[in-house]
């Protein structure tokens, strides 16, 4: 996470992990196969994506460093609504990045 600056922006970087964590679902699976897809695959995957976002924020300052952000974070938290382990997961991370995004959103409501 430390260098990716040298060759994307954080949006570009932000961008690719939405994009990896809203991967299609196989179309050729049965229903059991794509419920063990899901659980095996998809759910660890998206969790990962979830907390390298974390990582990001606690401990290579991207609120800090680029407060924009915030205001692509707080929507793609906000529709994460299942599966339940990643949904809880992104509240949690919400609820974390709460009062950066109230301190951001009051100090620049002109962006809003």
């Amino acid at each position: 996470m430390m260098s990716f600056r040298t060759f994307a922006t954080p949006n570009e970087v932000f961008s690719l992990l939405i994009e990896r964590f809203d991967m299609p679902l196989p179309s050729t699976m049965s229903p059991t196969e794509l419920s063990h897809w899901i659980e095996k695959y998809l759910e660890p995957k998206q969790l990962r994506i979830l907390n390298i976002i974390r990582i990001w924020i606690e401990e290579h300052g991207l609120i800090q460093d680029d407060p924009h952000i915030l205001l692509r974070i707080v929507p793609f938290l906000a529709s994460i609504v299942s599966p339940p382990t990643v949904a809880a997961e992104a509240a949690s991370l919400h609820l974390f990045i709460e009062r950066p995004v109230r301190l951001f959103c009051h100090s620049n409501s002109t962006y809003l």
